[in-house]
C-alpha cells in the first residue's frame, strides 16, 4: 500500500503533463480528473473565474505508484495579483 502520493505542481498543464508521463511509462493509466466548479452556486471562489470548469487535478498511476498532477501556480498568481500585491 502506498502511503505517500506524489503532489506534481504545473502552471495549467497538469493534465498534458500526465499524459506525457504515460506515454513514457507504458504501464500507466488516469484515474481522477478533477475541474474547478462552472460557477458560483457550485462553490466558483472569485478570484478562480478564469478557471471555471477547467482542470484542477489529475490523478494517475505509473508501475503501481500514484501521481496527482495539479494546476495550481496558476491558481498562486491570481490570488497574488489580486489580493497580494
Amino acid at each position: 500500500m502506498q502511503k505517500i502520493i506524489p503532489n506534481l505542481w504545473f502552471d495549467s498543464n497538469a493534465q498534458e503533463a500526465a499524459e506525457y508521463y504515460l506515454s513514457v511509462f507504458k504501464d500507466g493509466k488516469i484515474i481522477n480528473i478533477t475541474y474547478y466548479p462552472s460557477s458560483e452556486a457550485e462553490g466558483l471562489a472569485d478570484f478562480q473565474q478564469d478557471f471555471a470548469g477547467k482542470v484542477l487535478t489529475v490523478e494517475f498511476e505509473i508501475l503501481g505508484m500514484r501521481f496527482i498532477a495539479k494546476d495550481w501556480l496558476i491558481s498562486r498568481r491570481i490570488l497574488l495579483e489580486k489580493y497580494l500585491l
